[in-house]
């Protein structure tokens, strides 16, 4: 007598899917690592000629770090909006920008963005801080963990100088 062998064709279609899965996979893993390879290349090479740039301009101005930073500030404005601001003014115009209430993290990056001194080894602490001592004061009012926003008079005040008011204003 002779036995006969079943095949489990819906296991063995299984295994089938789970192996062209996993050599799909693997096969984009190495495309995006050629990806990030070259585009880190491109990013060195950058970072190479801005640096080359940043060091013909420090020589064209003698050697004068604060008229380098002063030309680096008038060539890119958005980059150094917070640069001769305390945190807590700084803090306060993101606020005032913002479109609603701001978490600490998302103030931290707006504050990276805008060349904000953040020296601290945890500048989210450091911010986080600053966003109390204001809710304590009056400034901001807070309404969830680390989500603040400007209080009514804080943005009223903030409001007006940057109107710039043209008529009936205090001389």
């Amino acid at each position: 007598m002779a036995q006969t062998t079943r095949v489990d064709l819906a296991g063995l279609e299984r295994t089938i899917e789970e192996e062209l899965s996993f050599r799909s996979v693997a096969l984009e893993r190495k495309h995006v690592a050629e990806e990030m390879a070259k585009r880190s290349d491109e990013l060195v090479a950058d970072t190479e000629s801005r640096v080359r740039a940043l060091i013909v301009l420090y020589r064209d101005v003698g050697g004068d770090r604060r008229r380098a930073e002063r030309w680096l500030q008038a060539l890119y404005p958005h980059r150094y909006r917070f640069a001769n601001m305390t945190l807590t003014d700084a803090i306060t115009q993101i606020l005032a920008e913002g479109e609603g209430p701001l978490h600490a993290k998302q103030i931290l990056v707006e504050l990276a963005r805008g060349g904000a001194a953040l020296w601290a080894r945890n500048p989210l602490a450091t911010v986080t801080s600053l966003l109390w001592r204001g809710h304590r004061q009056g400034r901001y009012t807070k309404l969830g963990k680390n989500l603040y926003q400007l209080t009514p008079t804080e943005a009223q005040q903030i409001a007006l100088p940057l109107g710039g008011g043209n008529g009936g204003g205090d001389a």
